[in-house]
């Protein structure tokens, strides 16, 4: 793993504290573990600690870089929980920020881990380190990004908190799975879209949601690009399956709880579907690249991650505008892809 001051100032590290976890009593047998995370944003993550009749689950953990384990174990603490009384992780989905202490986690408390079944991916096919360099340096130049540039974009050493041990679960979730607590049932729902292998957890008698990632109150919600035919059209499907459950209460996996479900995830399909129109708008007759339309996107902001992320949303969206006609796409005798509408 390398160190920070090989990466671009965006992209370092930010340093945390296990002192700057938090822990909030939701109800007696539900906790918010807000841990730290060392990006610049979000600055944190939100997991869930349920009361199980013998022992506790734990929903997501954090990622694998500092304070990581140390972060988490001290938010065990504060809730009065011993490690080795968690007896399972559920994971809502893969990305680093929510998955990526799994490995950790499993080894200290010796729980069972479980997930979706769906890809093993970190968030961004660009920067996985399961595939080759030279693969994804093809398919950074097949999407418009110039070569001077695609160290940036690919280069191992810029994806710290990918480099976390990937582990098996011992048995994979699938949709109306119930998990008993002392609260009640939480059934497992699919909800795809952010990532391949998303669900959120509803407490049907209390209508209460773990919401993961759907609908965390980022203005530019992000789309995991590369392992499902439409990310794009999945997440807004999601996105309407969950506003009919009627939910009471939210808790995402990022920030506050939110009183109204309804305006959130309101909030959440309006944000997407304004992207994709943006995105609709700046095509035209000329083909253009998909980094090239990042590039008006973004409106020059330098930073890296922004960029990348960008351009992950940026091919989902694209991807749903070919598959409902609204877009078509050509590949030019320089290997690059452009689309029009």
């Amino acid at each position: 793993m390398t160190t920070g001051r090989f990466l671009p100032a965006d992209l370092r590290p930010v340093p945390r504290r296990p002192t700057d976890t938090s822990v909030y009593v939701i109800e007696d047998g539900l906790w918010c573990l807000r841990l730290p995370l060392p990006y610049r944003a979000p600055t944190s993550v939100n997991c869930y600690l349920l009361a199980l009749a013998d022992g506790f689950c734990l929903i997501d953990c954090g990622t694998s870089l500092p304070p990581g384990w140390s972060a988490l174990a001290r938010a065990l603490e504060l809730a009065g929980v011993e490690p080795g009384a968690v007896r399972l992780l559920l994971c809502t989905h893969l990305h680093a920020d929510h998955a990526g202490g799994a490995a950790t986690v499993v080894e200290q408390t010796g729980c069972e881990f479980v997930r979706a079944i769906g890809p093993d991916t970190i968030d961004d096919v660009l920067r996985d380190p399961a595939i080759p360099v030279e693969t994804r340096r093809r398919m950074g130049l097949h999407e418009g990004i110039p070569g001077v540039e695609l160290d940036a974009w690919v280069d191992a050493r810029l994806a710290d908190d990918v480099h976390h041990d990937r582990i098996s679960p011992e048995r994979f979730l699938t949709e109306g799975d119930i998990l008993a607590t002392r609260l009640g049932r939480w059934r497992v729902v699919p909800a795809p879209g952010h990532s391949p292998t998303q669900v959120v957890l509803f407490n049907e008698p209390r209508r209460w949601l773990i919401s993961a990632d759907l609908a965390y109150g980022s203005p530019e919600p992000f789309l995991e690009y590369g392992h499902t035919p439409d990310p794009y059209g999945e997440h807004l499907a999601a996105i309407d399956r969950i506003r009919e459950l009627n939910a009471s209460l939210l808790l995402p996996g990022h920030g506050r709880a939110v009183n109204d479900p309804a305006l959130r995830l309101g909030e959440a399909r309006a944000a997407a579907v304004a992207r994709s129109q943006r995105i609709l708008a700046a095509l035209s007759t000329q083909p253009r690249s998909a980094h090239a339309l990042v590039l008006e996107l973004v409106e020059g902001d330098p930073d890296h991650n922004r960029r990348q992320s960008m351009l992950s949303v940026t091919l989902c969206v694209l991807q749903h505008l070919e598959t409902t006609g609204q877009a078509v796409s050509e590949t030019g005798d320089d290997g690059v892809r452009r689309f029009r509408r």
